[in-house]
């Protein structure tokens, strides 16, 4: 099978929300390792890049001979869009390896997905499609997940009333 995708890996250090989000585990194994161990599957996948301001995370990788790309810390915050971390990590890319055709993002805060969801993602880029995009029917409407954490940590549920 020809190798024509580069995986790229986005994983911040800083979140507000859950600290050290991408570095927590699941079934003992980080959020990050999972991501990496899924491109590592992948055969039509030549590289794997890693892009993170944190060297917490990059640790996660080095041992598995993933390209680490430095992310500035001004594409790090809170506010800063992924678009922008992408087109930083592509151009880093191209600057040490050449262009390239073809991308899989694999955010590690989606540990759920399935090897065979992404390879089928994946070739529906080879039927014409310039962008594919793995999503997920809601089971519920999502304003019945919504929690709110109390000082004591007890869960309290929040419903809004709103149609859809």
């Amino acid at each position: 099978m020809k190798k024509d995708f580069n995986a790229f890996i986005f994983a911040r250090g800083g979140s507000k929300g859950v600290k050290n989000k991408n570095l927590r585990k699941v079934n003992g194994l980080s959020l990050v390792r999972r991501s990496i161990d899924l491109a590592l599957q992948l055969n039509n996948v030549s590289r794997i890049f890693l892009s993170t301001d944190s060297e917490n995370i990059a640790n996660e990788a080095k041992s598995l001979n993933i390209q680490i790309i430095k992310r500035p810390a001004y594409l790090s915050d809170d506010k800063a869009p992924e678009i922008s971390a992408w087109k930083h990590a592509i151009n880093v890319v191209e600057s040490k390896f050449g262009k390239f055709d073809k991308f899989v993002s694999l955010p590690p805060t989606s540990p759920l997905r399935k090897l065979d969801d992404v390879k089928r993602i994946m070739s529906l880029l080879d039927d014409g499609f310039d962008l594919t995009l793995g999503i997920t029917k809601s089971k519920r409407n999502p304003w019945f997940n919504m929690v709110q954490i109390s000082k004591s940590n007890n869960l309290k549920k929040i419903f809004r009333n709103q149609e859809f």
